[in-house]
């Protein structure tokens, strides 16, 4: 074997490791997550957040030469996170992004030891529960903060103290849980439990083995009418709905003016439809494939394997 292709064959090997990592948080992520939001389950997002840090962690502690990897992996399960055309896309995908690129960022800069491991988790716990709020400003502008300021102003008036600022009770809130992840990236150094659930042995060949993704995977894009519909449907879920009626009301309390209600309506519905509908109307799996056309084949190969992973764990082999 010469010494380019020995090269290329760890190149591969590399790649395929991180599809083997992607496959399993894209599994949890889509197994375990659907199966907690059907049952409505409290802090799901916090939980499923957890775990892909762990799965994350599980990958810095096995192959340490390939922390630059990390990102990668997270990247991937969020595209496959876009295969599926029906429920929510838009945050879980930027939750998994976003988290993955913290914890790269983490372990790259501290190391693959309890330091880089520990904070890479309690990154995860500030981002899970910064995200739905900034989602909403982004949506609702400055209008969300005048409403969160005249709640507080009516709650304390109706208090014999007065109440910190709204902006001091979620600082408390995201180091709460960022000591509760923190804890859960401790539990896991000392253990290795979850590792070697993780990493439990699998046929991954990629020739030998069916490509057999569940029915709510799909490669291609769907049609505009049905992109629509389901952006829609986002629309009336209450991660939306529930902070839109907030504003709402809040704001019709403080100027008591249709206009300027009408207005705040009409934006975050436009804002918020157009990234629902961009989102579902973006093949990330096509890029992938586009790159290994023009010579980068390793993310296309990670993606591959990533699907394999994916299929089998959720079919229970």
């Amino acid at each position: 074997m010469t010494h380019n292709e020995f090269m290329n064959n760890q190149r591969s090997d590399a790649w395929q490791k991180v599809g083997l990592f992607a496959g399993i948080s894209a599994a949890t992520e889509t197994g375990l997550g659907s199966i907690l939001h059907g049952l409505n389950i409290p802090m799901r997002g916090h939980f499923l957040a957890n775990l892909q840090g762990l799965v994350l962690a599980s990958f810095a502690k096995n192959q340490a030469p390939l922390k630059r990897h990390i990102f990668l992996i997270s990247l991937i399960s969020a595209a496959l996170k876009s295969l599926s055309p029906a429920g929510k896309r838009l945050r879980p995908m930027f939750a998994i992004a976003t988290q993955g690129l913290l914890f790269h960022c983490s372990v790259n800069i501290l190391g693959t030891g309890i330091l880089g491991l520990i904070t890479g988790q309690m990154m995860i716990g500030a981002w899970v529960t910064i995200q739905p709020y900034a989602f909403q400003y982004i949506f609702f502008g400055k209008d969300l903060l005048k409403s969160y300021e005249t709640l507080f102003h009516l709650i304390s008036r109706a208090l014999p103290f007065e109440l910190t600022s709204p902006l001091t009770i979620l600082g408390a809130w995201v180091a709460i849980n960022m000591a509760a992840s923190a804890l859960i990236g401790l539990i896991f150094y000392q253990s290795g439990t979850f590792q070697e659930w993780a990493l439990r042995p699998r046929n991954t060949s990629l020739k030998k083995t069916p490509l057999n993704l569940p029915k709510s995977f799909t490669h291609e894009i769907p049609p505009w009418n049905t992109s629509m519909r389901e952006s829609l449907k986002e629309l009336a879920h209450p991660y939306f709905l529930t902070p839109f009626i907030f504003v709402l009301f809040f704001s019709w309390l403080a100027h008591k003016n249709l206009e300027h209600l009408g207005v705040i309506a009409m934006r975050a519905i436009a804002i918020a439809f157009v990234c629902f509908l961009l989102v579902r109307r973006f093949n990330f799996v096509f890029v992938a494939y586009w790159l290994s056309q023009k010579g980068f084949k390793g993310p296309a190969l990670a993606l591959e394997n990533a699907l394999i992973e994916t299929a089998k764990r959720l079919s229970g082999q």
